[in-house]
């Protein structure tokens, strides 16, 4: 199997349950614009269907390569935390249908991190945030006895 066309650096790699592979990678090329020279890093998700690869853009960056965590859950669904150059990490849902949600916050700041999915197909966040290992995962609180929202909570 050959990757995406073009030369193109892997940022992530996941595997569904019937093993087709998702590549994330980036492409990157200078600008004719601004001094010093600035390097635009486009990223980019590949999945392998029928012999060929779907490509799907999915961020632009400037001078900054941007750290990839993903995983395919069993209902096909990608799940993915994206690093850039916004000092954190954004969690970002790929549905049945192809289609990927905005941009969620998750963590501010840097550490290590780590996406792994639950028997239950939710993701749970692994991270240091610089003096303790975090385990994050979305859960719904009951904010009064009639509305609810969905948030991540954090087990030091």
């Amino acid at each position: 199997m050959t990757p995406p066309d073009g030369e193109i650096s892997i940022t992530a790699f996941a595997l569904a349950e019937d093993n087709t592979p998702h590549l994330f990678f980036t492409r990157s090329q200078m600008v004719e614009w601004g001094q010093p020279p600035i390097m635009e890093i486009l990223l980019w998700h590949a999945e392998r269907q029928g012999g060929l690869w779907r490509e799907t853009f999915l961020q632009k960056e400037l001078n900054w390569y941007p750290s990839v965590r993903a995983a395919v859950d069993s209902r096909n669904r990608v799940h993915m935390i994206l690093g850039g150059s916004y000092f954190g990490y954004n969690y970002r849902l790929r549905d049945e249908d192809g289609i990927w949600s905005n941009d969620s916050p998750v963590i501010e700041g840097w550490g290590d991190v780590d996406l792994v999915l639950s028997s239950d197909d939710e993701p749970r966040l692994i991270w240091d945030d610089g003096t303790s290992l975090v385990l994050s995962t979305r859960v719904i609180r009951w904010l009064d006895q009639s509305s609810f929202v969905p948030f991540i909570t954090h087990f030091p």
